[in-house]
């Protein structure tokens, strides 16, 4: 029998999505679910028509949620503080403020974009810490955020 190694997990691998906010750097994301689009739907009946015509209406973009949120070595603080639903150390600063987020899929093996996302109008909704984390590893890592989408479009 060989000798046991242990397998190292990189952020690259492990951490495949990129977020910006407003074109800085806030963090790496294991997992993103991208929303979902509803488009309403009113109906109208004519004269002596026994039936309902249907029309389309407007498009509603559903929430967009970031697994597995931790900073990188080079975000920018102000983009993280944001992304991290975090104030300024004397406990002001904008938490509803609307943002541009590009969600950016990189390969495996390096910075190569495989895929972008720009979602227009965002603002954190929803953060989700593991009961398991300590004060410290709160700041660095966040096991969910939730964000309000405005509206995306894939590039």
């Amino acid at each position: 029998m060989g000798l046991k190694t242990e397998t190292q997990v990189t952020p690259r691998t492990t951490y495949n999505w990129r977020i910006r906010i407003d074109g800085l750097l806030a963090g790496l994301v294991s997992k993103v679910n991208i929303p979902s689009v509803e488009i309403a739907e009113f109906t109208h009946s004519s004269g002596g028509s026994n039936r309902d015509i249907k029309f389309p209406g407007k498009k509603k973009y559903g929430d967009i949620t970031l697994e597995k949120v931790m900073p990188h070595e080079t975000s920018d603080k102000w983009a993280w503080q944001l992304i991290s639903g975090m104030r300024n150390d004397d406990g002001t600063g904008d938490v509803t403020k609307r943002f541009k987020c590009t969600i950016e899929h990189i390969a495996d093996s390096g910075d190569k974009v495989i895929d972008t996302w720009e979602v227009q109008e965002c603002w954190v909704k929803k953060i989700e810490y593991s009961a398991n984390d300590a004060m410290q590893e709160a700041e660095r890592m966040i096991e969910s955020v939730t964000l309000s989408c405005g509206f995306y479009s894939r590039k």
